[in-house]
């Protein structure tokens, strides 16, 4: 089973951070830190790097962006790509 993690970017600072999601009046939070938008982790790249949803990949000298799709999870596997 794959981890469900999450990245964001902290609403005070603009900093990127990683952890779980959670809900608080409405508000996204990353562990403890409100975020502005927020990606869910969706595997490892060829390269073994981390993939998060919006991220570009190239797999067969293509370019696409990462989605998920609630019902079957990701579009493509990430097996055969790499971030650009």
């Amino acid at each position: 089973m794959r981890e469900i993690k999450f990245r964001g970017k902290k609403a005070s600072t603009g900093e990127i951070i990683y952890g779980g999601l959670s809900f608080h009046n409405g508000q996204p939070f990353i562990d403890d830190y409100r975020v502005d938008s927020f990606q869910q982790f969706c595997g490892l790249d060829s390269n073994g790097d981390e993939v998060y949803e919006g991220d570009t990949v190239i797999a067969h000298d293509k370019e696409y962006t990462v989605r998920l799709v609630p019902k079957y999870g990701l579009f493509y596997d990430l097996k055969f790509a790499r971030k650009k």
